[in-house]
């Protein structure tokens, strides 16, 4: 369970950096879904904060580790599941301004993803884990396999957030073969 949320922990980071160094694209994102705040001279600076406020969550999750780094980590990834699902609906060729120019618009894979760190992190909050650190201590190799795993899955993410709906959409109303030949839904 440490290396799900150290890879949830990491995406969050790697999201809130980008935040606080570039918060036109969030406050764009806060824009877009009409979120109260989230416009005019407040867009840039909510973005930032957001970003702070995610960067210090991943830190203390992948730090700290435990009860209730985890259970911040499930309500920051509810709460990005639930302003995923309305940018969805408000906001559909938005991106989310997690991480910069070139991200797909928001889709079920965004909505998805959260969830399922989010859902992983609530577990974690009920079965306290370690930081990751304390984790590599009792691995083999020097944890280098869980960190590998840990960057992969966070990764992997990453591009069924930011890339996957673009090469599904690029594969036309057609869709793409799945298996037996049978059409695999892009949405």
């Amino acid at each position: 369970m440490t290396g799900i949320l150290a890879a949830g922990a990491l995406l969050l980071l790697a999201a809130g950096l980008y935040k606080i160094r570039h918060p036109a694209a969030g406050g764009a994102a806060l824009a877009a879904a009409r979120i109260p705040g989230g416009s005019g001279w407040a867009a840039k600076p909510a973005a930032r904060l957001t970003g702070v406020g995610e960067v210090v969550i991943g830190l203390v999750v992948l730090l700290v580790g435990g009860r209730g780094p985890a259970l911040l980590l499930a309500l920051s990834y509810a709460t990005l599941a639930a302003f995923a699902w309305r940018m969805r609906v408000v906001a559909p060729e938005q991106e989310c301004g997690c991480f910069g120019a070139g991200a797909s618009p928001v889709s079920g894979w965004h909505v998805a993803v959260n969830l399922l760190f989010g859902v992983s992190a609530a577990i974690g909050a009920l079965h306290p884990t370690p930081s990751l650190r304390a984790e590599f201590a009792g691995q083999p190799l020097l944890g280098i396999p869980l960190l590998v795993a840990v960057l992969l899955l966070a990764w992997s993410s990453y591009l069924l957030m930011t890339q996957l709906p673009t090469l599904l959409r690029l594969a036309g109303p057609a869709g793409l073969a799945g298996p037996a030949g049978r059409k695999v839904e892009t949405t």
